[in-house]
């Protein structure tokens, strides 16, 4: 019975390295092993030393292969080399700084996002927080991207 186990233990796991499974079938795979060794075993004892020496095998194997994986060509497929950063023109959106002091008319309600107007063009904005009425005139003080950041103009 309990080569069955081991052996349908090595099968789960094989099943898990191919078509994976939510870790359903390695789990599975590793506690069949574990109750197969044990009822080969002679003693718990015996059981124990084979674990631990099972496991010290694969903490050995796995320690080879991530120190090859760095200098072989799966490392090329699996990891990303190149750097995507501002200076190198990746950008995810730009800076929309020329609208930095315009007044602009509030097109829908800002609480705290919507949208604003001027001359017919219609942006994305957020307010610093405050809800904005519709019609409200508000003024550019930032921007995220190409969200406009506004505050409403006191005493309008």
């Amino acid at each position: 019975m309990g080569e069955k186990l081991l052996f349908l233990g090595v099968a789960l796991m094989l099943i898990e390295a191919f078509i994976p499974g939510f870790g359903i079938f390695g789990v599975s795979g590793i506690l069949t092993f574990i109750v197969g060794i044990v009822l080969v075993s002679p003693n718990i004892y015996y059981a124990i030393a084979i674990i631990a020496v099972v496991v010290g095998i694969f903490a050995i194997i796995f320690a080879l292969i991530a120190k090859k994986i760095p200098k072989g060509s799966l490392y090329k497929t699996l990891f990303l080399k190149t750097n995507l950063n501002n200076e190198e023109g990746f950008l995810s959106s730009k800076d929309n700084n020329r609208h930095l002091g315009e007044v602009m008319i509030v097109d829908t309600f800002l609480r705290p996002s919507g949208k604003v107007k001027k001359d017919d063009n219609v942006y994305d904005a957020m307010s610093e927080g405050e809800f904005i009425e519709k019609n409200e005139k508000v003024k550019v003080v930032g921007n995220k991207g190409y969200i406009l950041i506004v505050k409403k103009l006191e005493g309008e």
